[in-house]
């Protein structure tokens, strides 16, 4: 049992990765394989460096020179003095308007707990319709239906403009 599930699996594993190559919902697999192998990739240009040859780990640059003494500390002052200044909170003057005073100010501790509502009213219940009755045929094959019954009007619908006259 177990070599007949992988006999089945083993053309499927293709088909569902492939599957899950796909760019965009609208975009089937060979629009994918399309835009990465197809006339798209001929309008990109060409990436740089690739007309160089392969760097090798012997063309590293030598590790710089270390900058003397009072380079160093000026340079550790500076970064101290940047420190200093993100550890201080910005002062924001007259951007925001003033806290609220009074005792709705506070915040509470709890969330207010949802309001009661009182029970709603009992609805009368009512027999259900029975079928509706069967129209009579009409006397003449030959005649057109009867016309259709009107429908009621939608509750949600304005009312019709007033009659000019």
């Amino acid at each position: 049992m177990p070599r007949q599930a992988g006999r089945l699996a083993l053309p499927l594993l293709p088909m569902l990765l492939l599957g899950a190559c796909v760019g965009s919902p609208g975009e089937g697999p060979a629009q994918f394989f399309d835009n990465i192998t197809g006339a798209a990739m001929e309008r990109r240009g060409v990436p740089p460096g690739t007309d160089q040859p392969f760097r090798t780990l012997s063309e590293v640059p030598p590790r710089p020179d270390r900058p003397d003494d009072a380079t160093r500390s000026a340079l550790t002052r500076k970064l101290e003095q940047e420190r200093a200044a993100g550890a201080t909170p910005l002062t924001t003057v007259g951007i925001l308007p003033p806290p609220p005073t009074g005792a709705s100010a506070q915040v509470p501790l709890t969330p207010p707990r949802p309001a009661a509502l009182r029970a709603a009213p009992a609805v009368a219940r009512m027999a259900p319709a029975g079928p509706e009755p069967a129209r009579p045929l009409p006397a003449d094959p030959g005649a057109p239906p009867p016309p259709p019954r009107p429908l009621p009007a939608d509750p949600g619908l304005p009312p019709p403009p007033p009659s000019v006259r």
